[in-house]
């Protein structure tokens, strides 16, 4: 598709869209719109903002979220995605849901849709260097569609031709809310960029040359004494988390051991921050969190599965905690120190029927100082022990 340039738009309405993007853009990505207008978007090949409407680079594509808004992300593997940490409203989710699709424009014409189950940020706020996530596919990407980037490891030299991509405003969407038609727009690294991102730009890469490595993901406009400017997430200072989080969702998931949520707050209520699969319940977290993801105070948890013994005959329930926690078998209270105090146990004697599964949860919260938690058992023919991975199943 041949590419169209933008026409000039005038100071007002750069003031205004500019006043606009800053809103959108700080609090996260453009509104949504509908399969039929994007289409339409893209197949009339409106005119955009600041750039080049295209449809080369397939593996950047569009995400819409099941919350009602859109961004960039690039495909950095067949089922990975690259995308910014306000675009998941900076919070993660590690566990299989529907958080939307990733729409993939394939070249020279047509669409492909691919489900979103996950999601990671590593930034906990705040635009710029840490705005980074992100997206798992439930299934993934064929290389006849999209063909996934690579990932830049290191800057480049000043002057190096770098290549914007986003689905940032245009015309028709008169400069407010982004617009969904791809565009691209050309910069030299180390030079300062202002008044560029639009909304729905949220996510993009920056890439070397126009089909290299992603360097920066867009990230929006910040104010300084210098004035506003464009400011993007760095990849290669988050390289080392990404390929290891690529990995932790290329593997099976196990089938024993304890589903884990985590909170950053003391209530248990709202979408967790983190939801994974811990082999055990033996955690000295010192002044530190579970994940870097949620604070180092005011967090809580919940543990939850099946709990199979191996023989008939009551075990002793231990459980170790620096704050509150509470214990429940079959969906009854047992152990209930649900209050801020230093390191306590508190344990309970619960009959076991051999290779018979009993329902377990165990609630923890963390106020402030150090943060321990423990589930350990024993029985007269069982020595105390940290109840062991192979005795749960979710």
């Amino acid at each position: 598709m041949p590419a169209a340039r933008a026409r000039p738009i005038n100071p007002p309405a750069v003031m205004r869209f500019h006043l606009l993007l800053g809103l959108a853009l700080l609090t996260g990505c453009a509104a949504d719109t509908s399969e039929e207008e994007v289409e339409t978007s893209v197949e009339t090949n409106d005119a955009v903002i600041g750039g080049a409407v295209t449809r080369e680079a397939p593996e950047v594509g569009m995400a819409s979220f099941s919350w009602g808004s859109y961004c960039t992300a690039t495909l950095v593997s067949p089922r990975v995605a690259i995308t910014a940490a306000h675009c998941v409203r900076y919070a993660t989710r590690d566990a299989s849901g529907s958080f939307g699709s990733l729409r993939i424009d394939k070249e020279p014409t047509g669409t492909a849709r691919y489900p979103i189950d996950r999601y990671r940020s590593f930034a906990r706020s705040g635009l710029g260097a840490v705005d980074v996530a992100l997206l798992r596919l439930k299934t993934p990407v064929p290389a006849d569609v999209a063909r996934p980037a690579p990932l830049a490891t290191a800057k480049p030299a000043n002057g190096t031709a770098l290549t914007i991509y986003g689905y940032g405003c245009n015309d028709d969407w008169e400069h407010q809310t982004g617009g969904g038609t791809k565009r691209e727009i050309g910069y030299r690294f180390g030079t300062t960029i202002r008044n560029t991102l639009c909304p729905g730009d949220s996510g993009g890469p920056v890439r070397v040359d126009a089909s290299g490595a992603v360097l920066l993901i867009n990230s929006g406009w910040v104010s300084d004494w210098t004035g506003k400017r464009d400011v993007f997430g760095d990849v290669p200072a988050f390289l080392a988390q990404i390929r290891a989080q690529e990995r932790a969702w290329e593997a099976a998931e196990p089938a024993d051991g304890l589903l884990a949520e985590y909170w950053d707050t003391k209530e248990l209520t709202g979408e967790p921050k983190v939801t994974r699969v811990d082999p055990a319940i033996d955690f000295d977290w010192g002044s530190g969190s579970p994940d870097s993801i949620i604070e180092r105070d005011s967090f809580a948890a919940r543990w939850s599965g099946k709990l199979t013994a191996p023989t008939s005959e009551t075990y002793t329930l231990e459980v170790r905690g620096d704050d509150g926690f509470r214990l429940y078998v079959d969906g009854a209270i047992v152990i209930d120190e649900w209050r801020d105090h230093s390191p306590t146990t508190r344990s309970a004697r619960v009959a076991f029927t051999a290779g018979q599964p009993r329902a377990i949860k165990l609630e923890y919260y963390e106020s402030t100082g150090g943060a321990t938690a423990r589930l350990s058992w024993s029985s007269p023919s069982q020595a105390k022990q940290v109840v062991p991975r192979s005795r749960f199943t979710r």
